[in-house]
């Protein structure tokens, strides 16, 4: 990853040369845009990637001009565009994008894309000028909004501080905006063309699309006019720097349950339940369609390795109310093995949301089985599609829903930019529900597209949803970062994450150990965590922890490609240094007597 720092009078900002995407606009310390971005989808909502070319750069320390080249990577979608970025002396930046297809190809959008910092705007007012001249007064959604919040865009502007308003206008299409925390993207994305505009559409060879955003300040004091605090990259690069942690140790939370998936692909293997049945997972959840025909096959893997290490299981089952004779069969089989159900996670072969036809299925496998457990409602999607479908509740009175942080983007520094929004889900789905919370399950890439409008072969998305960065530091930093902002939140119930082991797993597919297999080894040992936030949350992640024994434990992940120092202090107030290196996590044990247990 290379980020180039950039001014524009008193802005500061970087340009990821990897991406084309430029990032963290700012006013002093205040982030007018989150990015500025080219994104070409094809009919199936897939991003497609490209590579830049002929980079040219020419930077004062208060202006800038960048110009590149893009060409698809894609064999089926032929377009190459080029970018065109200025910054001023006067604070205007502009980002120009011109682009044309050499042969035809199905498209659902192209074109440039703005993201407003989520954390930063949600509920701040707005002004919002349309196509046609008129504005209105509005506000960005506090709670995470399941439709377009504004249409018919032209420009927008909203306070940034004293006296001073960031205005961004957008060209060359008609703009709307949707709330990407539905995905847990940390931002608002301004985007064309609406969704109202049937898609997908053939862009014909030839055809040449120009777009182009810019973004001005207005009202700017004199004194922060002089404002040079040269990029602050400190802010996206820890390193020079000592970051900062602060954990509230008055104010603990029980470790919610925590659980993998059972394998997909990969076969029973002795040596991956041996370290399975070692870290005592809670449950295993396995996925039961009754319209597959080895159905029977994966209940009795999932009850096999379950059994293995002495997990209960988490059932996600997909069936209709016509189903009786095979919840007949799949009661039976869980049955004859003794096993545990910890929860019901209760979907519709074909919809999106569970419909309410359903429920009885769920209370009659309850009923058979004889035990006490939760009817989950929901999706097995994302977030976006519980906000929008509204299931009628059980008595249980719990949702579910899954995320990935891929849903838009692919590169690590977006990777990291999901990790707030993930518990402002939470958030939204006790306000809209007034349920408890289950996130099942939780992966790095996409299991499958639910938006797609073609038919994508299951083999074809399991294999896409394999991430090279499975096994690495940097992903293990990661999910550190989505337990520091999930795991205690007292509306949460449960925590599913990845697949026990295989290739998209928390181990080798024979029990080989990687980085996240001792972070969830922690993890499963402890009894207790406490909320840490970071000065540097994109890039410093912490969780801190208590075992039943009274031990407690400090884990932090560095997500950035640099080392750094981190402070934090202990429960008894004495202050404690750990290094931890660039794309991984350390660990600090800093209570060895029961005196807290």
């Amino acid at each position: 990853m290379t980020l180039i720092p950039l001014a524009a009078g008193p802005l500061t900002m970087v340009f990821d040369s990897d991406t084309a995407f430029l990032r963290y606009v700012k006013l002093g310390k205040s982030e007018l845009v989150r990015a500025v971005f080219a994104a070409v989808r094809d009919q199936n909502w897939d991003t497609i990637p490209f590579v830049f070319e002929n980079l040219e750069i020419d930077r004062t320390d208060d202006s800038f001009s960048i110009r590149f080249a893009a060409n698809s990577l894609d064999s089926h979608v032929k377009f190459q565009w080029l970018g065109t970025l200025h910054g001023s002396a006067s604070g205007e930046v502009s980002y120009q994008f011109s682009g044309t297809a050499t042969e035809p190809f199905l498209r659902n959008r192209i074109g440039l894309c703005v993201l407003h910092p989520g954390a930063a705007c949600a509920g701040v007012p707005c002004e919002v000028e349309h196509a046609d001249g008129s504005t209105s007064i509005a506000k960005f959604p506090k709670s995470i909004a399941p439709y377009q919040p504004f249409k018919n865009i032209r420009a927008i502007t909203h306070p940034i501080c004293d006296q001073t308003s960031a205005r961004v206008t957008m060209a060359g299409d008609v703009f709307e905006m949707e709330d990407q925390r539905n995905w847990t993207d940390d931002s608002f994305k301004t985007y064309s063309t609406p969704l109202d505009i049937p898609f997908p559409v053939e862009v014909q060879a030839g055809m040449a699309i120009d777009q182009s955003v810019t973004i001005e300040l207005l009202g700017v004091p004199a004194k922060t006019a002089s404002v040079r605090n040269a990029n602050s990259l400190t802010s996206h690069s820890p390193n020079g720097r000592v970051c900062q942690i602060e954990i509230v140790w008055n104010d603990p939370s029980a470790r919610p349950a925590i659980g993998f998936g059972c394998p997909y692909e990969t076969q029973f293997n002795e040596a991956a339940v041996e370290e399975m049945r070692r870290l005592k997972p809670d449950h295993l959840r396995v996925d039961i369609r009754f319209a597959n025909p080895d159905w029977k096959q994966r209940l009795g893997g999932a009850l096999e390795l379950a059994g293995g290490c002495d997990a209960s299981l988490e059932l996600a089952l997909f069936a209709t109310s016509s189903d009786s004779s095979q919840v007949q069969q799949f009661v039976s089989m869980i049955r004859a093995e003794g096993a545990v159900v910890a929860r019901l996670l209760l979907f519709h072969p074909t919809e999106i949301v569970t419909p309410s036809d359903v429920l009885a299925v769920g209370e009659a496998v309850r009923t058979e089985l004889g035990q006490s457990f939760p009817i989950v409602v929901g999706t097995d999607a994302y977030f976006a599609e519980l906000n929008r479908g509204r299931p009628m509740l059980s008595e249980d009175r719990v949702v579910c829903y899954s995320f990935n942080p891929q849903v838009h983007a692919f590169d690590n520094l977006s990777l990291c930019e999901t990790l707030q929004a993930q518990r402002e889900t939470i958030d939204s789905a006790v306000a809209a529900f007034s349920a408890d919370v289950v996130i099942s399950p939780i992966t790095l890439r996409p299991r499958f597209n639910p938006n797609a409008t073609t038919v994508i072969p299951p083999a074809v998305a399991l294999q896409s949803a394999i991430d090279p960065r499975q096994p690495s530091g940097f992903a293990a930093a990661w999910t550190l970062g989505t337990l520091a902002s999930t795991a205690c939140h007292d509306r949460l119930r449960s925590l599913t994450f990845y697949e026990a082991y295989g290739p998209r797993g928390i181990m080798g597919e024979a029990g080989q150990r990687i980085d996240m297999t001792e972070l969830f080894e922690w993890v499963l040992s402890s009894k207790l965590f406490f909320r840490a936030t970071s000065d540097s949350p994109q890039q410093i992640v912490a969780l801190a922890s208590q075992r039943c024994d009274g031990r407690r434990s400090v884990h932090v992940g560095n997500l950035s490609d640099q080392d750094c120092r981190v402070q934090f202090l202990c429960s008894e107030g004495n202050e404690q240094n750990v290094f931890v290196a660039a794309e991984s996590f350390a660990k600090v044990t800093i209570q060895l007597e029961g005196k807290h247990a």
